[in-house]
């Protein structure tokens, strides 16, 4: 597997493949990202290429990981109240493949 290293232009923009590297997502998906203004981006050039501020790609990432924490944390405290920590072992299905 190769994994592809960028760096932000000299501006502090990055090209929409910059941003799917730096998130690990698609670039699809950072299209949609960028269409809900989740992250402002600009167009540049003729033919609309879309550039994000290296800045505003960042406390989006930060954001999410927060907002990430905070449900993982949810989802712990509902599994113990409810007791899946209490389950034996045994009683947990597994994957045979």
């Amino acid at each position: 597997m190769t994994t592809k290293t960028r760096t932000t232009t000299g501006d502090g923009m990055m090209t929409v493949d910059e941003v799917a590297c730096l998130l690990r997502i698609s670039q699809r998906t950072v299209g949609r990202i960028l269409d809900s203004g989740a992250i402002p981006f600009e167009m540049v050039g003729r033919t609309g290429r879309r550039m994000v501020a290296a800045d505003d790609v960042l406390r989006f990432k930060r954001e999410s990981e927060r907002r990430r924490r905070i449900a993982l944390e949810g989802m712990r405290e509902a599994a113990e109240e409810i007791g899946m920590y209490d389950t034996p072992d045994s009683r947990i299905p597994t994957r045979t493949r």
